[in-house]
């Protein structure tokens, strides 16, 4: 058994530095010292960087420039993809049941729930996306009838304009005619 553990581990390229700690206990410091959660490739960075910032091997190093460079493209929007596409781009594809750079015991399911959760997510994102399509159309239909409805009252309000005019006009015509006559 020991024989095959030397065998495995000296298959390992990428070398962590929390010694006993646990990633998962890493990235709770951080957030204690931050008070935010920080990123993926935050803890990445924490867990494999020593503290002088240099990696302990070339492939960790290698591993966090190209995790460095994919995101700042990404913030410079030079490159179209999410955190964890980033992660699949520089480690492949994630394993069933693990999730890079979160440790041992941390699932995909765990950090990013269920498949069918997801899909119940989107599922309820799609119908409140409709909702709010409908409920748009239908306040656009709204403010036309509106609009219709003010330009008709100020067509009858005009209307009247002219009719109280008109008659205002004939009143003054009638009474300076009963003045002169008078």
């Amino acid at each position: 058994m020991c024989e095959r553990n030397q065998k495995n581990r000296s298959k390992l390229n990428v070398s962590h530095t929390c010694g006993s700690q646990s990633i998962q206990q890493r990235a709770e410091k951080e957030v204690q010292v931050t008070n935010e959660e920080p990123s993926r490739i935050r803890i990445w960075e924490l867990t494999h960087l020593s503290n002088n910032g240099l990696a302990v091997n070339e492939t960790t190093q290698e591993k966090m420039s190209k995790l460095k460079s994919y995101a700042s493209q990404v913030i410079d929007g030079t490159l179209d993809m999410n955190e964890d596409e980033t992660f699949v781009r520089v480690f492949g594809p994630e394993k069933h049941g693990h999730v890079h750079g979160y440790g041992v015991g941390v699932t995909p399911s765990e950090l990013f729930g269920s498949s069918s959760t997801i899909r119940d997510h989107e599922r309820r994102l799609n119908e409140s996306e409709q909702r709010l399509q409908e409920f748009e159309q239908q306040r656009k239909e709204f403010e036309q009838q509106r609009e219709l409805e003010v330009e008709v009252l100020k067509r009858q309000i005009s209307e009247l304009e002219n009719r109280f005019e008109d008659r205002f006009q004939k009143m003054m015509a009638e009474m300076c005619k009963k003045f002169v006559s008078s």
